[in-house]
């Protein structure tokens, strides 16, 4: 068998969990990546060390008539065969060792707010002023900007990125590419942001309402939106921005073609976060350790999720919604279909806050230490 598919196959049944390969799919790339290296004994399918796996004498004149390449095709692709049946009774086995989740990425001084997309990772800090760009794939930092200090919240969109400043009274746009800043003069201390309907959506730290942004000519649309109140937290979907209000216990919906917003919905005491994933909204309630599950149609609460401690931050996946616990330095995940919590809650570092989804990965902010942990489902 050759070399590099014996290594893989050692590698995947390592004593050692966190030495295995995390997926069975990255244990048969390692063989097929493998699979033409030098032919060797095979310790692991052999019990005699001296034995290779070699073709019957028998067979010799089929492989000579076939050639060289051909006959290294043909090996190759039995051995990653053999390694595929392999890699599904050890994966049955041995079973997934659940998410992977990183060591403290330190960016800045907390609080941090951050959000994901597909090529880069951004974090805000508001004390240092500064803008953090993380690698997705590996968390790496890969450039750390001032902005001026008292950035706050920060949203990715497909052409720009977005961070607000409450005490400049300005939205800034930045290109990635180029690096160019656009600063948004907006009414009042913009906090919150959501993105949606070609807008950027700001909430007024000081209860003056929210604020609409036209994304492309990054000018003011209209201030001073309903509902007016402190402690707002914004979410775009359903074709509409969905707005929290943590003294009032409720979620409004912000028609973006009128600007009128909807009755409240009672959701619970202090919903710190929201989400909008498979067709319905997601809220983390702060004061009552739960969230609570909308549905958009019937404009009411269909569910609620018991998550012990104090939750706030919250993104959603494909399939589960992924909600932060300060009180516990904890995340936990939440099935999109069934709204049931899965598997026990995953540690990450102290007082965790802003959640993000994106990069193949589950981003959390950590306000206890300033740092990022990188979740891997």
């Amino acid at each position: 068998m050759p070399q590099g598919v014996d290594e893989a196959i050692r590698r995947a049944v390592a004593k050692d969990p966190t030495a295995r390969y995390a997926t069975a799919g990255a244990l048969l790339a390692a063989a097929r990546g493998a699979a033409g290296s030098e032919v060797r004994p095979t310790a692991i399918l052999s019990r005699d060390h001296s034995e290779r796996t070699t073709v019957p004498d028998r067979s010799r004149g089929l492989f000579r008539r076939m050639g060289g390449r051909a006959t290294a095709w043909l090996v190759s692709g039995i051995a990653v065969f053999v390694l595929a049946m392999v890699a599904a009774a050890l994966f049955l086995l041995l079973g997934d060792e659940g998410p992977e989740v990183s060591d403290p990425i330190a960016v800045g001084t907390p609080p941090l707010r951050l959000d994901a997309g597909p090529k880069a990772v951004w974090v805000t800090s508001e004390k240092d002023g500064t803008l953090t760009r993380l690698d997705p794939g590996s968390g790496e930092v890969l450039s750390t900007r001032n902005l001026g200090e008292g950035v706050s919240g920060v949203a990715v969109g497909s052409k720009w990125t977005w961070v607000t400043n409450p005490d400049d009274g300005v939205l800034l746009r930045l290109e990635p590419h180029s690096g160019r800043v656009k600063e948004v003069p907006v009414p009042g201390e913009p906090g919150p942001i959501a993105l949606g309907g070609n807008r950027v959506w700001l909430a007024d730290l000081g209860g003056r309402g929210v604020s609409a942004v036209n994304a492309e000519g990054a000018d003011l649309y209209r201030g001073g939106l309903p509902p007016q109140a402190p402690g707002l937290r914004l979410a775009w979907g359903d074709a509409g921005l969905w707005v929290a209000i943590a003294d009032s216990g409720v979620v409004r919906r912000l028609d973006p073609g009128t600007l009128v917003a909807g009755e409240p919905i009672r959701v619970g005491r202090g919903p710190a976060g929201l989400t909008v994933a498979g067709g319905f909204v997601w809220i983390a309630n702060s004061r009552d350790g739960t969230v609570a599950k909308v549905d958009p149609s019937l404009r009411s609460v269909v569910d609620k999720i018991e998550i012990d401690g104090h939750p706030g931050g919250i993104d959603a996946g494909t399939s589960s919604v992924w909600v932060a616990d300060r009180e516990h330095d904890a995340v936990s995940r939440i099935d999109l279909e069934s709204g049931g919590v899965e598997g026990d809650p995953i540690q990450v570092g102290p007082e965790p806050g802003a959640v993000a989804v994106g990069g193949d990965a589950v981003w959390v902010a950590n306000n206890g230490d300033g740092t990022v942990t990188r979740i891997e489902p």
